[in-house]
């Protein structure tokens, strides 16, 4: 049944039907359309997908997933974009957008919940093998070749355009947000000039709700004293302007601390988690061994069905992991042995020749 409406936040004009109970936010609350897409299949899958690859092999506890940051990530869109539409400039952008204040709120959520329901196996470390394994070819072919679409680079999102394509018809999304987060989703810049921009800046730029929920996140689950700024401060402090380019995000002088905090804890968590020596060693070894699967065909543009829900949600780490255990690596070639002792049993002698 739907949650009660004084039971959830009076800011949001949005009707509430699900709520979780999220680490880092508490309870976040979802809609009902939210509530249906994380329950497809191609959502379901980004359970079994790390955000940070290989770095619970140092840190233990960072076994942070592509589902729980996402549901993190529309939590902090959606108060940032309740905040927007209380900027003065919100008439005038609203005319200009051409969208209701819920129907807004709900596109920002939206494309917050699904910004990441791209990434393949193991995150961004897979496309690191993917890019190598390419070579000279542009990368723009090979992302067409393997998920259809016109002028993406990045595997993730070409694979995100695509499987999104299908969960947003799949859970009968209005077609005024349906198409918004399609238009968002297909592009990594849109212009200035675009009534969309500020909602990609939401997700999309040096301080958005991805790197306020992934930074703070990161830095919990790594046990580490970094991500405690004020998130509630961040949300509430932004707002719309317009410039002779188009409509901007900004933020108000009250939020100076939080800017700088949320900043230099991003800088301390990719020096002292991402680019970790070790986990570095770890992800070079993976790396090779991925890209020897890619190579012999093992993983090829066949495996990932995004007009197949179920096949393509168990393409998720575990079955990465399978395919890294379960591969003939001969006895000749002692770099790859020693990659994958690195890997499998944590053979440190290992890692010499990979740091």
């Amino acid at each position: 049944m739907p949650i009660r409406r004084e039971s959830t936040p009076k800011s949001s004009v949005l009707t509430w039907d699900l709520r979780i109970r999220d680490l880092v936010h508490g309870f976040v609350y979802l809609t009902a359309l939210e509530a249906r897409a994380i329950n497809h299949p191609l959502f379901q899958r980004l359970r079994q997908v790390k955000q940070n690859d290989v770095g619970s092999m140092v840190y233990p506890s960072l076994n942070t997933s592509r589902f729980e940051h996402s549901v993190g990530c529309a939590h902090v869109a959606g108060k940032m974009a309740v905040n927007l539409t209380r900027s003065p400039a919100w008439p005038d952008y609203q005319h200009e957008i051409g969208l209701e204040r819920d129907s807004f709120e709900q596109v920002c959520r939206l494309y917050a919940l699904l910004h990441d329901l791209g990434h393949l196996l193991l995150s961004h470390l897979f496309e690191l093998a993917f890019d190598r394994q390419a070579g000279n070819v542009p990368l723009t072919n090979l992302c067409k070749e393997w998920f259809g679409g016109e002028g993406f680079t990045k595997l993730h999102e070409a694979c995100g355009y695509a499987a999104a394509t299908r969960l947003l018809k799949d859970v009968d999304t209005p077609e005024d947000v349906s198409s918004a987060v399609l238009r968002l989703m297909q592009s990594k810049i849109i212009s200035r000039r675009d009534s969309l921009h500020p909602v990609k800046l939401l997700i999309d730029s040096e301080v958005d709700a991805d790197r306020i929920d992934s930074t703070r996140r990161d830095g919990q689950l790594a046990g580490g004293e970094y991500g405690s700024y004020d998130i509630e401060r961040l949300c509430t402090a932004v707002f719309l302007t317009r410039h002779s380019t188009g409509w901007q995000l900004a933020y108000t002088h009250k939020a100076l601390g939080s800017l700088e905090s949320l900043l230099l804890d991003r800088y301390r968590t990719h020096t002292w988690i991402h680019f970790h020596h070790q986990v570095v060693a770890m992800k070079i070894a993976v790396r090779e061994l991925i890209g020897m699967l890619l190579a012999d065909g093992a993983i090829s543009p066949t495996s990932f069905p995004t007009d197949d829900p179920r096949t393509m949600c168990q393409r998720d780490d575990i079955w990465i992991w399978s395919l890294l255990r379960g591969m003939n690596v001969s006895e000749h070639d002692k770099a790859l042995i020693a990659m994958r002792n690195f890997e499998h049993f944590r053979e440190k002698k290992s890692n010499v020749a990979l740091l």
